[in-house]
């Protein structure tokens, strides 16, 4: 089969996985089941048929309103199923049909909860973080056993290696380099300067992505954060001390390394050598 039936059908989970996304998005910061009741209208409660449910169809047939109460739906449901279903073809033109294509899928998924969640209630839910690491430590382990990559590492400044994955070394990069920035800047700002959500988030990057890759998404998500940051404040929608949910800033990070990472790593060797030598 052409790899255009192959995304297709990658597509089409994508899309029927941001449904259930969207379950979890509004019903994981109230502390609600994901699982009962079903999918129903949040106006008048009334329990949706499964034609009510197809993805991205559904709503643009209903014209983005209850079929049963007539109130208005948001389109950010159709959005999050099509941004699923990109994403998912995405990671496929990257990784191909492979177990490390849908590991990456199932942890974007998350990231996609702890996006918007955290854009809405700044607060991103525990369960994204455990699955995200669960999933990070599950692909390391496999990708170990196909021989893809050692489980033995170096220790710095020695000649002595050690049996360690390298998704625990991310795990304790990517956690406790944020964790000492978040303390510092605590400290500077002499207030919260942010919380321990993103740092256990940082764990899930680690897990998930290479020491290089984690690099990446963090500079990606700070160099984002900042155009956001300033954005906002000129445009009057934020002051210097408001809040600005950090969570969306890194889960971009963490899609971008994804999928350009090494890429990116690789570019900027080269350039370093090349700076080197002239």
């Amino acid at each position: 089969m052409p790899d255009w039936f192959w995304a297709a059908v990658v597509f089409v989970y994508g899309a029927v996985v941001g449904s259930f996304l969207n379950v979890c998005i509004w019903r994981l910061p109230r502390d609600e089941s994901v699982s009962h009741p079903p999918s129903h209208c949040p106006h008048c409660a009334k329990a949706l048929a499964p034609a009510d449910l197809v993805p991205l169809a559904s709503q643009v047939l209903l014209g983005a309103r209850c079929r049963y109460c007539g109130i208005g739906i948001s389109w950010r449901y159709f959005g999050v199923e099509l941004l699923t279903g990109l994403c998912f073809v995405a990671l496929f033109y990257r990784f191909g049909l492979s177990f490390e294509m849908i590991a990456n899928a199932l942890f974007v998924a998350s990231l996609i909860v702890v996006f918007f969640v955290d854009l809405d209630h700044y607060v991103i839910p525990d369960i994204t973080v455990y699955i995200g690491v669960a999933l990070g430590v599950i692909k390391d382990i496999a990708l170990i056993v196909q021989g893809q990559r050692s489980l033995w590492r170096p220790i710095l400044g020695t000649s002595t290696w050690v049996p360690v994955p390298l998704s625990v070394v991310g795990i304790v990069l990517g956690a406790g380099a944020l964790w000492l920035i978040a303390r510092l800047a605590s400290a500077a700002f002499r207030r919260e300067a942010m919380g321990m959500g993103d740092v256990f988030l940082l764990a899930a990057m680690g897990a998930n992505l290479t020491p290089g890759q984690l690099a990446v998404a963090f500079f990606v998500a700070v160099a984002v954060g900042s155009v956001v940051g300033v954005a906002l404040m000129l445009m009057k929608l934020r002051g210097r001390r408001d809040e600005v949910p950090f969570g969306p800033m890194l889960v971009a990070g963490t899609f971008i390394a994804l999928l350009f990472g090494d890429a990116i790593i690789q570019r900027y060797l080269q350039a370093f050598a090349l700076a080197r030598a002239s």
